[in-house]
């Protein structure tokens, strides 16, 4: 029928039918969204002839819709132009620097099937669903979870428990929103996440077993998980495309979170391998983080990114340096904890110990990797050693001196670098003139550092000096070694206790008896003799 034909059931203007119900609008939605003028459900039009004014407004009432399905179209397409563009912020490419034996090593686990329910990424944003809202403009409060009840459990148990025990000085300031970068990243990112909620699970069953020697500890049980973890750190990579690398600085940044928690998460877990893997391939990122090319994508990152680089760039670096400086292995050297890198946070606000110190201990490893190496013999001079040694030497008494007359916002902060310094004088001429206890040097620096020890407020920051323990333990004699063996308990404790901070006494312990029964031949006996001995490399963080 014609549109004059119509009852007052229709719109006169767009034809659509009238609701049946009682509620319904006296004007017409399709006439608004086309921008008509709506004449309703009410009386006949007079323009409604049969003639030449209805052919006039039909005609009009075309061009209108013509248009306007014109300029919707053209938001549509410049709208996904849009979405296209931002994704590639950043530099084009980023140099290739994860090797495949490094990746195959990474993903070794990856023979057992996990039980664990996967979780979309997209279902890992922190945006809720996109429904539409009730005419009420109230959310629907039935809307689904973003990630499942568990979940949810084991990620709040990471922020409220785990991560505060990983990095017991960092406390953001409120005026930069606090740990919500953190979360944010976490939900962001599928593998980080999984990772931090098999933290959480170890941690907590850990925990649970220490406190009650009734429960059977069955943290093997959890291995699915860490599976888990490492898969989605596969498929995470596989998503980049054939390079397996990411093509912007926020994936990098992604990326380089990822390792540093499956370093954590194998080091709490008392792995003594797979740390290294991990460690190494973040390591291997952080120079592209300094090129031109990253550092002008560097001003476009959002808050959350930037603070992400900061901090976990400042992890690396001081796993890196003790890593080093346990191992043998050479420093990536790349990394300066502040000003030349545009901001990474200061080391003492993430492990308690100033940067000086721990720039200081990072010299130590570089001369103790370039007097190691073979290639390096004929380039290095007893006399070249000695200079350098002298001058690192210096830069420790100053700023030990320094500390003692520093006022500190945190007094622990002024310990915990005491205890640092003063155990890389025990490194320092460990490395010069070789592991011997009787040293005078050796022996001077070893009684410093048993009396910063001793000067420690709070027992429950031994946690945090593994590294300076194992160092000073294993170079003292006979007369010392009770001292180190009193204070085992301090790292034993159900809260620190977890991960493979507690195998720091086997270490020193190992040095000692190999110590004990070496004769002249053998050499002296250091760290790495004793790790060799255990069939152990630890992370003495």
């Amino acid at each position: 029928m014609s549109v004059s034909q119509r009852s007052s059931n229709g719109c006169w203007t767009c034809r659509t039918r009238k609701k049946k119900c009682d509620e319904a609008r006296p004007s017409c939605t399709p006439c608004k969204s086309l921008s008509l003028l709506c004449h309703g459900y009410g009386p006949k039009p007079e323009w409604l002839d049969g003639d030449k004014r209805e052919r006039e407004m039909v005609a009009k009432i075309q061009h209108v819709v013509k248009q306007e399905t014109s300029r919707k179209k053209r938001l549509r397409t410049q709208k996904k132009q849009n979405h296209g563009s931002s994704s590639n912020l950043g530099p084009a490419s980023i140099e290739k620097t994860l090797t495949e034996s490094d990746l195959n090593h990474i993903s070794h686990s990856q023979t057992k099937d996990s039980t664990i329910q996967l979780i979309n990424r997209d279902d890992l944003s922190t945006k809720l669903p996109n429904e539409r809202l009730p005419d009420n403009g109230q959310p629907n409060l039935s809307s689904k979870r973003i990630i499942d009840e568990e979940g949810e459990c084991l990620l709040m148990y990471y922020l409220d428990y785990v991560f505060p025990l990983q990095f017991r000085f960092y406390r953001p300031l409120p005026s930069t929103g606090g740990r919500g970068w953190l979360l944010s990243i976490l939900l962001r990112t599928k593998p980080l996440y999984y990772a931090a909620i098999t933290l959480s699970d170890y941690h907590r069953q850990s925990s649970l077993c220490q406190r009650d020697p009734k429960i059977k500890c069955t943290l093997d049980d959890l291995l699915n998980r860490h599976v888990q973890a490492i898969k989605e750190l596969r498929l995470f990579l596989k998503g980049f495309g054939p390079s397996s690398l990411p093509k912007t600085l926020p994936e990098l940044i992604e990326i380089i979170a990822c390792m540093t928690l499956l370093v954590s998460l194998e080091h709490f877990r008392g792995d003594t391998d797979n740390w290294e893997v991990h460690l190494h391939a973040a390591t291997s990122l952080i120079p592209v983080l300094q090129t031109e090319e990253m550092a002008n994508a560097h001003s476009h990152l959002s808050p959350t990114y930037r603070l992400a680089l900061y901090f976990f760039g400042g992890v690396i670096a001081w796993y890196d340096i003790l890593s080093c400086a346990t191992t043998g292995a050479k420093p990536f050297g790349g990394m300066h904890c502040s000003g030349p890198c545009r901001g990474y946070i200061d080391l003492d606000t993430l492990m308690g110990c100033e940067n000086w110190a721990m720039h200081t201990i990072q010299d130590i490893a570089r001369l103790s990797e370039e007097k190691q190496n073979p290639q390096n013999h004929d380039k290095i001079s007893t006399h070249q050693l000695a200079i350098r040694g002298a001058e690192l030497e210096l830069r420790l008494e100053e700023g030990l001196k320094k500390n003692a007359t520093e006022e500190l916002e945190s007094s622990d902060v002024r310990n915990i670098t005491l205890i640092f310094a003063s155990s890389a004088l025990v490194y320092l001429h460990v490395v010069l003139s070789g592991a011997n206890p009787q040293l005078p040097k050796i022996q001077v620096a070893v009684y410093r550092t048993i009396k910063a020890f001793q000067s420690l407020p709070d027992p429950a920051l031994m946690r945090d000096l593994v590294w300076p323990f194992c160092i000073a333990g294993c170079m003292a004699n006979t007369g010392q070694e009770d001292f180190f063996r009193e204070i085992e308990p301090m790292t034993t404790s159900p809260l620190l206790r977890f991960g493979i901070s507690c195998k720091a006494l086997e270490v020193v312990e190992e040095c000692w008896r190999l110590r004990k029964y070496s004769t002249p031949k053998s050499g002296f006996i250091n760290w790495n003799t004793a790790m060799e001995s255990l069939g152990l490399k630890i992370l003495l963080v």
